[in-house]
């Protein structure tokens, strides 16, 4: 996400509007690769989890249990240092989907400023950015 900046330079609407869809495809397939590799560690963690509950299952004792119960299960699957390390991962993944998540809709927003920017520029409002404030009319206070 360092490579991504949302500001615009007012003075260059058209190097900023090529660099848009540029922008726009890069966020894009980012996006859709980090959530592609959430959505298949999401599928390994689950996969893992089940091979693990039938291991704990077939030998409880091993896992330091004397009678499976669900809520033991859940914890001894919990507890495995594997299944921890993998959660951390799908935390970290889960952020950078997030990540481009905001990056995208931030692409939107700057498509629409430079709309508005680059119809500003088109009613010279833009070229005329020395303008002062109109004086307030003074009242003569008869």
């Amino acid at each position: 996400m360092e490579d991504f900046d949302p500001t615009i330079d007012e003075q260059r609407l058209d190097t900023e509007w090529l660099r848009q869809a540029a922008m726009v495809f890069s966020i894009g397939k980012r996006l859709a690769e980090a959530t592609k590799q959430l959505t298949l560690t999401k599928n390994k963690q689950k996969a893992f989890a089940a091979e693990l509950s039938h291991e704990i299952r077939s030998n409880p004792g091993a896992y330091g249990l004397t009678k499976v119960t669900e809520n033991a299960l859940d914890n001894a699957i919990l507890a495995n240092e594997t299944h921890a390390k993998m959660s951390q991962n799908l935390v970290q993944l889960q952020y950078d989907v997030d990540m481009l998540t905001g990056a995208d809709k931030a692409l939107i927003h700057k498509r629409v400023a430079l709309q508005n920017l680059t119809d500003l520029l088109g009613r010279h409002y833009i070229a005329d950015r020395e303008w002062k404030p109109k004086q307030k009319e003074r009242r003569s206070g008869s």
